[in-house]
């Protein structure tokens, strides 16, 4: 996963793999960061800039909400909670916000990306059929 961050337009481009192959863009900073295997497979819910509308339905957890070093802890620490469906960080503070809800109803907020756990499927077991000798 990386960041491309532009200073002058304020702009942020978020890639979902690390980039393998960059130019110099003068004014930008990237950020790739380091591979982490997550229990869930994490959705980003809208563009970023949105939050779980809490007013509008989501279910704040606010005992488990607390600041945090980085995106990645953020969604770590939903995942250590059984009742967390999704989850908001907030770039700028470093506040990470766990919802009970999978927050289908965002509003804006600067600097604020939410992500909400992805169904992940396992097959199902197969059993092969029983075969009769000739």
């Amino acid at each position: 996963m990386s960041v491309t961050f532009y200073s002058s337009s304020k702009w942020c481009s978020h890639y979902g793999t690390v980039c393998s192959s960059t130019r110099a863009v003068p004014g930008a900073t990237l950020v790739i960061f380091p591979t982490r295997v997550h229990s869930w497979n994490w959705v980003l819910v809208s563009t970023y800039g949105s939050e779980c509308d809490f007013d509008e339905g989501e279910v704040y957890l606010g005992s488990s909400s607390s600041l945090v070093k980085s995106l990645s802890e953020c969604l770590d620490s939903c995942e250590a909670v059984a009742a967390c469906k999704s989850a908001v960080f907030y770039y700028l503070s470093g506040y990470c916000s766990h919802a009970s809800t999978e927050c289908t109803r965002t509003a804006e907020a600067k600097g604020a990306a939410s992500y909400r756990k992805g169904v992940t499927t396992t097959p199902k077991p197969t059993t092969p059929k029983p075969t009769t000798p000739k």
